[in-house]
């Protein structure tokens, strides 16, 4: 396979599905169209990591950064149209939503006012020079360049994945959404290398996809939990709502808890490791000895790629403060997407 001409194609076909969403979200932002502008937008700061790695390159660096900042700007007009879709249905057993149903649809329109001024003004004429830059790199390198620092790519964010699954907490759903945002980083990479993965088994790709929904699922119902914890204070009414909400966060953690291993199926435990398809480990059959290699991986256990940078970088500090929360009570670190087998 000539990896840099895939990988040039994977660019080209991404930047012209993105541009397709991005024409309908400046027609409509409807709540599907935001989120699949916001996973177009993802999915090419993904490639644009990917390619960074490979030719250390300003536009590389560049053109992700531009990505990342557009995927946040429309992250709270997504939670807003989560939560107004949620609580627009009609519930006999929770009559007392309409003063919150109100609230957001007034939040709408001023975050749809700004969406649409944020999204005219995207620069798509930079994005297209970077695109070419970017193509042109590529095309410059080997296939063993290539391959060597792709897999390296995904090792290393397989790893960062299982130290978040080792902080899993089941009263903490922000524990969830740590780990959801590390793996969507990975599950991106996934797909990037996906063809020239040995014998990967059919619907891999979508039990990746199933995965990161059901945590997405938890997410989803802790951001309408804490908006209705605020708005219970100016209104006792609520607190049945918040009940019913705190109860389904709760069935969709223990639902998740139940099959969290599933994620030692997904890829190797090191890089010397076989992938556990080949070893027939498929899912719900997560072994304990890969589970124990996972969780003892350390950075400078993983491969070093031509030029890559070094890999024995120390761990993260866990004295960060913690990420601030907007009025709809979603952190700074990324928002899930609702519905089954999508990106939440």
């Amino acid at each position: 396979m000539d990896i840099s001409a895939f990988l040039i194609s994977e660019l080209d076909s991404r930047w012209q599905r993105y541009r397709a969403q991005l024409a309908q979200c400046r027609s409509a932002c409807t709540e599907d169209a935001i989120h699949d502008v916001r996973v177009s937008m993802r999915r090419l700061a993904s490639l644009f990591a990917l390619a960074h790695r490979l030719t250390r390159s300003a536009w590389t660096l560049r053109m992700r950064r531009l990505f990342k900042i557009q995927v946040a700007r429309l992250a709270e007009l997504r939670d807003t149209q989560m939560m107004l879709a949620e609580v627009s249905r009609p519930r006999r057993d929770l009559p007392h939503l309409e003063p919150l149903r109100a609230a957001l649809r007034q939040q709408e329109k001023r975050q749809l006012r700004d969406a649409h001024a944020r999204l005219a003004a995207f620069p798509s004429r930079g994005i297209r020079r970077g695109l070419a830059e970017t193509g042109a790199l590529l095309a410059r390198l080997t296939d063993d360049a290539f391959t060597a620092h792709l897999l390296n790519a995904v090792d290393r964010a397989f790893l960062k994945v299982c130290r978040r699954f080792t902080d899993l907490d089941p009263g903490r759903a922000a524990s969830v959404h740590r780990l959801r945002i590390a793996f969507k980083k990975f599950r991106y990479l996934v797909e990037s290398v996906h063809p020239m993965l040995p014998s990967v088994p059919s619907g891999h790709l979508r039990r990746l996809r199933a995965y990161q929904s059901r945590m997405g699922a938890i997410q989803d119902t802790e951001v309408l939990l804490r908006a209705l914890e605020d708005a219970s204070g100016q209104d006792a009414a609520l607190s049945g709502a918040c009940r019913h909400y705190a109860q389904r966060r709760d069935r969709l953690m223990a639902a998740f808890l139940k099959q969290k291993d599933d994620l030692f199926s997904f890829w190797r435990a090191s890089p010397h490791a076989g992938y556990p398809w080949e070893n027939g480990q498929g899912p719900g059959a997560a072994r304990k000895t890969d589970r124990r290699r996972a969780h003892a991986a350390r950075p400078d256990s993983l491969t070093r790629g031509p030029e890559s940078p070094t890999s024995g970088r120390a761990p993260a500090q866990t004295s960060r403060r913690a990420p601030r929360r907007s009025r709809t009570g979603r952190s700074s670190g990324g928002s899930p997407r609702g519905g089954p087998l999508r990106d939440r």
